[in-house]
């Protein structure tokens, strides 16, 4: 790639043709399946725009060419990614998910596997592909020795293969019928190991929906749909094998040689994670641009010749630039190098976890821009923030097992440590949940968090067996409580609770991983509407000299959430 950044005819001519497919294909999309009340009818309702991506070479457009596809350069697709992205990131992410679910057969490429891959290059119709990895109760840690690894097993049984075992978050897994995807590569362990070593025990064998149908009824099965926060036409259903038998021509991965595959999946995908975060930063730009400038909150000129409005729109512009830049980056040099693949593996996953980070911040500081108005509905950001939490809940799984998880303290006892990435952790010892209330652990750091003026970093507590909702709610309400008590309802202590409900839902997040993103009682549009509520004591605080007109005066004393 040229070191001026100068886009290839290539990469122009993709980025052309992405733009034109999502402005007359993808544009409207969400009007059509917002129409739909349950998530998978809504998922459902997508499959026109997916069969106008199979036609258009989007499918095709996702294996290499020496396999039969078109498919071109890593940063050729990060480039497309971000222009689907800015406009309907749902509808998108179907197409993409096809796209993870054919990359072990990629990387793979073995010349007998290839009848897998025909449906996927034929132009025709609308086939699914999944990388069916993720279980109930979380694959983190899947590879560390002495634990019970995947859930999910298989068994030779003569000349076939019986996978038993329950998946869940799988995107496409369930195909549009809810059958099975044309194609699920399915990550499993061998019930016969030849080691104790995990990475031993690994597989990955494939079921297509022709296997699907020679098996008795039930033994693939939809559990539940999960309706998600954000990303809310697109399916990742709770699933189950039962006594599922494929042939052994469906082994792709032989025990012991699938972990490489897996992870370097994992890792390819990374940087495409990176330009979503990227597309989602555009995408929120635009709207708060739109607003800034069409709207001046009864002032004398429009909001964006306000100093503080327009700090905050140049910072998203700034952020996603820089983000842009550190995928393509990414995307270069994991396919060419420089340096061993350890080296290029870590500039993939830094571009997914700083672009996630940073997609979640630019939703913020659009919300910012627009004020109260943000909760509306019919505006565009609170979808905008909750499908940015998806990507940034994944990084947050990587950064908890890269960089924390290692380290063990009392909760009592907090360690603030700062890292490359400007987090702050705080650890909690298993043996000490038992020991410390939920609420209350969360509560006293809720309270450190913003007496250190810790507020506006993400906090992660991360702890071997998650927290329920519950617990999390009970914290906030006792973090409340507590700066009430202490500091009599004072404006300044109201204004901590509003950032520490934030910080918070924040921590929830380490709690429960991606089970936050599906919650809609901690979604992330309750950070608005802490905002609303803020606003309206600073209101009726009178005798204290705050009244609406004055409040654009005293920045210092508005929640960081919070613009009116």
């Amino acid at each position: 790639m040229p070191v001026d950044f100068q886009l290839s005819p290539s990469e122009a001519g993709i980025r052309n043709a992405a733009a034109g497919f999502a402005a007359t294909v993808l544009k409207d999309a969400k009007k059509d399946y917002v129409k739909f009340a349950e998530h998978h009818q809504r998922f459902q309702s997508t499959k026109p725009i997916y069969e106008k991506a199979v036609q258009g070479g989007l499918i095709k457009g996702q294996v290499p060419a020496h396999l039969g596809g078109t498919g071109g350069s890593l940063v050729e697709a990060a480039i497309l990614v971000e222009e689907m992205y800015a406009v309907e990131p749902s509808a998108s992410l179907t197409i993409f998910a096809t796209g993870l679910g054919l990359t072990p057969l990629v990387l793979t490429g073995k010349p007998e596997h290839k009848e897998f891959l025909e449906p996927f290059l034929s132009g025709e119709g609308a086939p699914l592909a999944s990388l069916v990895f993720s279980e109930p109760g979380g694959v983190a840690n899947f590879l560390e020795k002495g634990a019970p690894g995947l859930n999910t097993t298989a068994e030779q049984v003569g000349d076939e293969w019986v996978i038993n075992g329950e998946k869940l978050w799988a995107t496409n897994s369930a195909g549009w019928d809810f059958g099975g995807a044309d194609l699920q590569c399915v990550v499993c362990r061998t019930t016969s190991p030849s080691s104790d070593e995990p990475a031993d025990a690994l597989m990955i064998i494939m079921v297509t929906t022709e296997d699907v149908k020679r098996n008795n009824p039930g033994a693939f099965s939809v559990l539940r749909h999960v309706s998600t926060a954000g990303h809310t036409a697109c399916s990742g259903p709770h699933i189950k094998y039962t006594n599922m038998r494929v042939p052994a021509k469906n082994v792709l991965c032989a025990a012991g040689t699938a972990a490489p595959i897996v992870l370097g999946s994992f890792d390819l995908s990374a940087v495409l994670v990176g330009a979503m975060g990227v597309g989602i930063m555009r995408a929120a730009f635009d709207a708060a641009l739109e607003f800034a400038k069409g709207d001046n909150r009864r002032g004398a000129v429009p909001l964006l010749e306000r100093q503080s409005v327009a700090d905050l729109m140049i910072n998203i512009k700034m952020q996603t630039e820089a983000c842009r830049a550190l995928t393509w980056k990414a995307a270069n040099s994991i396919q060419n190098g420089p340096g061993d693949y350890n080296a290029r593996r870590e500039l993939a996953l830094s571009a997914k976890v700083y672009c996630s980070d940073a997609a979640v911040k630019a939703c913020i500081e659009a919300i910012n821009v627009v004020g109260v108005n943000a909760y509306d509905a019919d505006r565009p950001f609170a979808d905008l923030l909750n499908n940015a939490m998806l990507a940034h809940l994944i990084a947050a799984i990587i950064f908890r097992q890269d960089a924390i998880c290692r380290e063990l303290t009392c909760p009592s006892q907090f360690t603030f440590r700062d890292n490359s990435s400007q987090h702050v952790s705080i650890i909690a010892r298993k043996d000490d949940v038992s020991n410390n209330p939920a609420p209350r652990a969360i509560a006293d750091t809720v309270k450190l968090a913003a007496c250190r003026n810790y507020s506006e970093r993400r906090i992660i507590i991360p702890a071997t067996e998650p927290f329920p909702v519950s617990s999390i709610l009970g914290g906030i309400a006792a973090a409340g409580k507590a700066f009430e008590e202490n500091e009599a309802g004072s404006r300044e202590a109201l204004i901590e609770y509003s950032r520490s409900v934030v910080a918070a839902l924040e921590i929830s997040s380490g709690f429960i991983q991606r089970s936050f993103w599906a919650e809609p009682a901690m979604s992330a549009n309750i950070r608005i509407a802490v905002d609303v509520k803020l606003f309206q004591h600073l209101k009726e605080a009178g005798d204290d000299g705050l009244s609406p007109s004055s409040l654009s005066e005293k920045p210092a004393l508005m929640s960081p959430y919070c613009n009116a």
